[in-house]
């Protein structure tokens, strides 16, 4: 088990090595460390194939740490403990499953242990209101899959609800999908089929109008 973790170690920084050749730094320096046992985790958020979420539910600075990074980071350590201690902002941590280390397949870990590196070095460097922002990231980097597969973590701003969910909620009122007969006629028969859309569905907002503009704001988010 400890030989399949050096090999993920040295696949997470390979993965990043390739982000420095191409951008020619690590976006993941300005990004706030932690220390693992300075956060508190609340409840299980949710899961994919690789990776698992959870809640953070507190932060508990490590007062020696003032001197060891940058005040810009110490900065940012900070604000991002006060606004989830004083609950002005909610925060996940996403990390690898320990499943992912107990696979019969070695290839497995390393991929996982790739794929979330790559995730943290996109997210560092992109800076979108339609992408998830990327707030911290374990101290260790890279050192920390020696601890295992959930060793490693990022941190990132909640989403108070996902498409899944948006996706049933319109399927589940009444009328939400007879505005699309006119969405469709207005986005084949004119340039301006906006301006058709706002017009046709004003007078009709209290029998589904209201859903239909919740999914053309989704529509146009995903574009942009």
């Amino acid at each position: 088990m400890h030989k399949q973790r050096i090999k993920a170690r040295h696949t997470a920084r390979r993965s990043s090595d390739d982000f420095c050749e191409t951008y020619g730094y690590s976006a993941l320096d300005s990004v706030a460390p932690f220390e693992s046992e300075e956060i508190i985790l609340g409840r299980r958020l949710g899961s994919g194939s690789f990776s698992v979420v959870y809640d953070i539910q507190h932060i508990n600075l490590r007062p020696d740490q003032l001197d060891v990074y940058p005040k810009d980071l110490v900065h940012k350590r900070e604000a991002i403990a006060k606004a989830i201690n004083n609950g002005n902002q909610r925060f996940v941590i996403k990390c690898l499953k320990e499943e992912v280390e107990e696979s019969d397949d070695d290839a497995v870990f390393l991929d996982a242990a790739q794929d979330i590196m790559h995730e943290a070095e996109m997210l560092a460097v992109l800076s979108h209101p339609n992408i998830i922002k990327l707030h911290g990231i374990i101290a260790s980097r890279h050192d920390a899959f020696l601890g295992g597969s959930s060793a490693f973590f990022i941190i990132l701003e909640r989403l108070e609800s996902t498409l899944n969910v948006n996706i049933d909620t319109w399927a589940s009122q009444k009328n939400s999908f007879a505005p699309l007969k006119t969405l469709g006629n207005s986005l084949s028969s004119s340039s301006k089929a906006v301006d058709k859309i706002e017009k046709t569905n004003k007078p009709n907002l209290a029998d589904g109008g209201r859903y239909l503009d919740n999914r053309l704001q989704v529509c146009a988010s995903l574009a942009g």
